[in-house]
């Protein structure tokens, strides 16, 4: 376990851009997927926040899909904040977007699409009647549509006409920054990704429980867990178990680089700042990420 306490001073492995991003990671709120992901873990946690949003209080996870690429040869692959099965097979994507940044629109659908093809029939005998019915929520820290809504739904309509065009998709926006909250429980959610003191044992026992751990207030200190401690385990201890099979040392090596490569693909160091550490060029680093 890695706690941000720790002394890393006379260890190069941590230098000020590693231990500057585990202090945000401390001070992160529920909004950022680095700790949400963690949040995805719990059944109990994600069914107390889709009640609220959906507002459906009989609303039953059943359970929760471990972070996986739906990496295809058709499409670029996606790696998903949240993914879990209700009790009627719906599959339910929620996504944290802390800025506005490419097309928050057009990423919902391209992420509809991954989970479309990865949970449709592999079989000649396909009926489209059979495609996965899916909830996409997309829990924004800005006002994606700027009319004040604390959550927007759209809705396929047919023009002109008084007919619904449901194509198995429910695609929802959630605005944090929305100040015309009215219900109760939905402001308290809120306050729970947006503030990182408030705690609601009451409303969200679950959530609370989930986010206390996260933040350390359980263990003591604030611990590295989940796709955290992934991201940033230390290279010795995974070279450790790669050591089992390949030697220690190269183990050692295979460690730095899975950690440089993670690194890098969460813009937390540059190409060259991994192939300087990891002794070879940017271009041999790059081989290594294809």
């Amino acid at each position: 376990m890695i706690y941000l306490n720790e002394d890393h001073s006379n260890d190069s492995y941590y230098d000020e851009r590693i231990l500057k991003y585990l202090k945000k990671i401390e001070t992160a709120n529920l909004y950022e997927d680095i700790k949400f992901r963690e949040v995805a873990k719990s059944k109990e946690a994600i069914e107390e926040i889709l009640r609220v949003i959906l507002k459906d209080d009989n609303l039953e996870v059943i359970k929760c899909i471990d972070q996986k690429s739906l990496s295809k040869s058709i499409f670029h692959g996606v790696i998903l904040d949240c993914e879990c099965m209700l009790s009627t097979k719906e599959i339910v994507n929620v996504e944290m977007q802390v800025d506005l940044k490419d097309d928050p629109i057009y990423r919902m659908r391209y992420n509809q699409s991954a989970l479309t093809i990865a949970y449709s029939p592999k079989t000649k005998q396909f009926n489209y009647s059979e495609l996965p019915k899916i909830i996409s929520i997309m829990v924004c820290k800005f006002d994606l549509f700027k009319r004040g809504k604390p959550i927007y739904e759209v809705i396929r309509n047919v023009q002109d006409c008084d007919i619904i065009a449901d194509n198995g998709i429910r695609e929802l926006y959630v605005n944090l920054t929305s100040k015309e909250v009215k219900e109760t429980k939905l402001n308290d959610l809120f306050k729970m990704f947006i503030d990182y003191n408030y705690e609601n044992e009451l409303e969200f026992p679950s959530l609370t429980e989930k986010k206390k751990e996260i933040n350390g207030k359980l263990k003591g200190g604030y611990p590295m867990t989940g796709i955290s401690r992934e991201i940033f385990m230390d290279g010795k201890e995974v070279g450790i178990a790669e050591g089992k099979a390949e030697g220690k040392a190269e183990g050692f090596i295979i460690g730095m680089q899975e950690l440089l490569v993670e690194l890098y693909s969460k813009n937390m160091v540059t190409k060259e700042y991994a192939a300087k550490k990891l002794s070879m060029t940017e271009e041999e680093f790059l081989k290594l990420i294809k």
